[in-house]
């Protein structure tokens, strides 16, 4: 019987990549004034967490009574020249980003309003 000799190196570099932090998955408000916490409320179908990008763009209002985390949030926002406008409420609770994450309101020239309440 061969015994199979498995080297630190390889070890350390398989416990790396396992414990490496996902990327963040763009999530984006799919409803009109609904629950954050409803993942039927965004696309894709799951409620956004400290890794994911979530965006509100669509007019929508999400309603979070409760803490909220994300990574990135962008309200009333979006990465081309056409207009978007979202709100986002949050009560009884707070808004916590990731380390590394961002948070916009609006288009840096103001052609999309957005409102964190």
């Amino acid at each position: 019987m061969k015994k199979i000799k498995v080297s630190t190196l390889a070890v350390t570099i398989a416990l790396a990549t396992w414990s490496m932090p996902a990327s963040a998955v763009p999530i984006s408000w799919n409803a009109g004034t609904a629950d954050w916490f409803m993942a039927g409320n965004w696309t894709p179908m799951q409620v956004p967490t400290n890794l994911d990008d979530a965006s509100v763009n669509n007019a929508g209002t999400a309603n979070a009574n409760g803490s909220v985390q994300v990574n990135e949030l962008n309200i009333g926002r979006v990465t081309s020249a056409a207009s978007a406008t979202g709100t986002v409420n949050v009560t009884s609770g707070n808004l916590t980003g990731n380390g590394a994450g961002s948070l916009h309101v609006g288009l840096t020239d103001n052609q999309a309003p957005g409102i964190l309440a």
